[in-house]
């Protein structure tokens, strides 16, 4: 118990604790609930998306933002010059995927994000069940 308050003190010490009620808690600590917070309000977000079906809405409507701005073209354009560089023989899906992924969420446009964004949280602002968790 001494090492555990002595560890404490020290975390105090550098500035990497806040201390409510006299009581020393490490922010690492304090991120770990934080982060079970946001994890927990994810996947509450989540699911009510996908049980409205609002999630499938999304997705169609995202595809087709994706479409009309050239995104889908592009990352296309971007794939074959991977293969062709690398060889087809040379290339396996994972290969692939890992060099898309990055790609591709580089190139979805600000706007489109900010579009879906704005009906994720239009939806969510009607939810019974989403205002009483966030007080809204």
């Amino acid at each position: 118990m001494m090492m555990f308050k002595s560890l404490l003190t020290s975390i105090a010490k550098s500035g990497k604790c806040l201390i409510i009620n006299n009581n020393i808690l490490p922010l690492s600590l304090m991120n770990i609930k934080h982060n079970t917070d946001i994890a927990l309000k994810k996947s509450m977000i989540e699911k009510k998306l996908e049980e409205s079906g609002e999630k499938s809405r999304l997705e169609e409507y995202l595809r087709q933002k994706l479409i009309e701005c050239g995104w889908k073209d592009e990352l296309k354009k971007h794939c074959m010059e991977l293969i062709r560089n690398k060889g087809l023989e040379k290339i396996n899906l994972d290969d692939l995927v890992e060099e898309l992924l990055p790609k591709g969420r580089a190139l979805v446009p600000t706007n489109v994000k900010e579009e879906l964004l704005g009906r994720i949280k239009g939806y969510l602002e009607t939810d019974p069940d989403y205002k009483r968790l966030t007080g809204f």
